[in-house]
């Protein structure tokens, strides 16, 4: 499946926002293994935001930097990568 996207300028090849994937799948070009690869890869993203939601009461554990990027990494996947990308300064806003 192809995962690049022209309005996602932080996509990573082999991880395409929801977006870019619904996309993918309605056009055919996604199959099962890119549907598992996506649930795979969102686990890990839950799993490093619980680290960094807990790190942030008195007791929790220390977030590390991975954990810290997780809520970026959640708002680029379910929202797009652009309004992440204008926030950082990656790009212009839209017209």
């Amino acid at each position: 499946m192809p995962r690049d996207g022209p309005s996602s300028p932080a996509h990573d090849a082999a991880a395409p926002c929801r977006l870019h994937l619904a996309e993918a799948v309605r056009a055919g070009r996604a199959d099962d293994g890119d549907l598992a690869a996506a649930a795979s890869r969102l686990t890990g993203v839950a799993d490093r935001l619980a680290v960094f939601v807990e790190s942030v009461t008195m007791f929790g554990p220390s977030a590390g930097p991975a954990d810290e990027a997780s809520w970026i990494e959640a708002l680029g996947f379910f929202a797009g990568w652009r309004f992440p990308a204008f926030l950082a300064g990656l790009v212009a806003p839209e017209n």
